[in-house]
């Protein structure tokens, strides 16, 4: 709910200030500044009205230059410790920053702050929000703030399937619990002290529903911890790691259920309300007890660029850990157990193709790939669904084809260099590598045309239009210069001649 309250400035003595020349009018007395204050998203006990006592920070900048000035709320008037003026003659236009609670120590317009842990109680709710304001206004125009949050607010909507239980506390982590606020930007930076937050029930600005607390604007995957009054403790985990942005409010609703389960079971989602803050968007919580336990298995990461999600491979016998994924042109992926990389506290195994590899992994499969610092990451010869087999004991990895991907453009090239092998790299302008990376793909097929044989590159039809760059190479540190090429759309073959000095189009 909105509410706008008027306050004005009490006009106190002036003092004397020299005038100013060149152009300003020195006759024009020095003014009060007049302010209006008005919260957007209000947050405080009440929606109605400013406490009394309630304390408000302002700094006018140049050239009026006055800094931190306090200012006490008594009913819907705000009366400042010391009188704020317009500088006499003053043209230039000022910024003003406004901001709640009052901090004595504040000398400039950014800020430390640090949230309470505990926020079961409503003093340490309120204590924990901070609300801000920045205008830019012509001198002598009314300075008309509007106040609004600069952290993070969670509301968690939770119930129990056991009508005779109820949700009793809520702790929230891992969170960095302090933060730098720049008051004139709104921007801030969390900082490095983490700890879990409690969430207090039943607090003001949320309808007197729920669990709600304060947080500073972070990317992170947040943790619950759910305790009810018959003593059962339920853990949640979001999805995937979230931004929490200023101003916004997230809205989770949690059903803890009667029993857990101890199988693999349908996330529990919540929805997503918008409250007196802005719509924060959409987040995902999955109760522990129903995650998988993946402790020891292996998987595939990094498809599609993805390094978060895992694709789990099947054990399909004692030590052979098996999985179908489809490979995109251009795709790189891993394998690696527990779903974990390893740090430097912790091991977890990882496998992927040999450092001093230089050619794509050979569909025949053959064994590749070492576990250590120097795996790069696996490419294979081609776009298609494939099926991988992996044993960990010799990291012996095995993949075949066994649908390609549909081929709309293919690339003809006799390979006149005297070398044993032949691969074909794309890169494009300002975009870098076009579909497999360095050194590229190997033929897949051959055809004899007038007497010539020919290697047959096969490309999807995403090139289609392009004007990109090609490479020829051996993979093995041999490359030839750049040979530009346009696709074109209807043209699906493109034959040329590759030899050691240089490539030519065939007509």
């Amino acid at each position: 709910m909105k509410r706008i309250l008027s306050i004005s400035l009490a006009m106190l003595s002036l003092a004397a200030v020299p005038c100013r020349r060149g152009g300003v009018d020195s006759d024009r007395p020095k003014d009060h500044v007049n302010f209006t204050v008005s919260m957007d998203q209000y947050s405080k006990a009440t929606d109605a009205a400013f406490e009394a006592g309630d304390q408000v920070g302002i700094f006018a900048l140049a050239p009026i230059n006055a800094a931190n000035v306090r200012g006490t709320v008594s009913g819907t008037t705000l009366t400042p410790d010391t009188d704020i003026m317009w500088v006499e003659g003053q043209t230039e236009r000022t910024d003003f920053v406004a901001y709640m609670p009052y901090d004595a120590t504040l000398a400039t317009t950014t800020r430390n702050f640090t949230v309470q842990t505990d926020q079961t109680t409503y003093a340490n709710y309120q204590a924990s929000d901070l609300l801000a304001s920045y205008v830019n206004v012509a001198a002598g125009s009314t300075v008309a703030f509007n106040l609004k949050h600069v952290l993070s607010k969670l509301i968690i909507m939770a119930s129990c399937e056991d009508t005779e239980d109820a949700v009793k506390s809520i702790e929230i982590a891992p969170l960095a619990i302090d933060a730098s606020a720049d008051l004139k930007g709104a921007a801030v930076t969390a900082g490095t002290n983490k700890a879990a937050v409690k969430a207090g029930a039943a607090q003001a600005g949320n309808g007197g529903q729920g669990f709600v607390a304060i947080l500073v604007p972070q990317t992170v995957q947040l943790e619950l911890t759910v305790a009810t009054n018959k003593g059962r403790v339920v853990e949640y985990t979001l999805s995937a790691p979230t931004a929490l942005a200023s101003g916004k409010a997230y809205t989770a609703e949690i059903v803890v259920k009667k029993e857990v389960v101890p199988v693999p079971a349908s996330p529990v989602e919540f929805t997503i309300s918008i409250t007196d803050w802005e719509n924060g968007g959409n987040l995902t919580f999955i109760d522990k007890n129903d995650v998988a336990d993946n402790t020891g298995k292996w998987s595939v990461v990094g498809l599609g660029g993805d390094w978060d999600t895992d694709i789990w491979m099947e054990e399909t016998s004692e030590g052979v850990w098996e999985v179908d994924i489809t490979y995109a042109a251009g795709d790189k992926f891993k394998l690696r157990q527990d779903g974990l990389w390893s740090t430097e506290t912790e091991v977890h195994a990882e496998a992927g193709q040999p450092g001093e590899a230089t050619s794509p992994v050979p569909a025949d499969g053959s064994e590749y790939g070492l576990w250590g610092a120097d795996n790069t990451d696996i490419t294979l010869p081609a776009a298609g669904e494939y099926h991988l087999k992996f044993i960990p004991d010799g990291y012996k990895f095995y993949v075949t084809l066994t649908e390609a991907a549909p081929v709309a453009v293919t690339v003809y090239a006799e390979n006149a260099t005297g070398w044993d092998a032949l691969y074909l790299y794309i890169w494009k302008d300002e975009v870098g590598t076009v579909g497999a990376a360095w050194p590229g793909i190997a033929p897949a097929s051959e055809k004899e045309v007038g007497g010539v044989t020919y290697k047959a590159f096969e490309y999807g039809e995403d090139i289609i239009g392009e004007s990109l760059h090609l490479i020829f190479n051996d993979g093995a540190g041999t490359q030839l210069a750049d040979y530009d090429i346009t696709f074109t759309e209807g043209v699906a073959e493109y034959y040329l001649k590759v030899t050691a000095e240089g490539v030519v189009p065939v007509e």
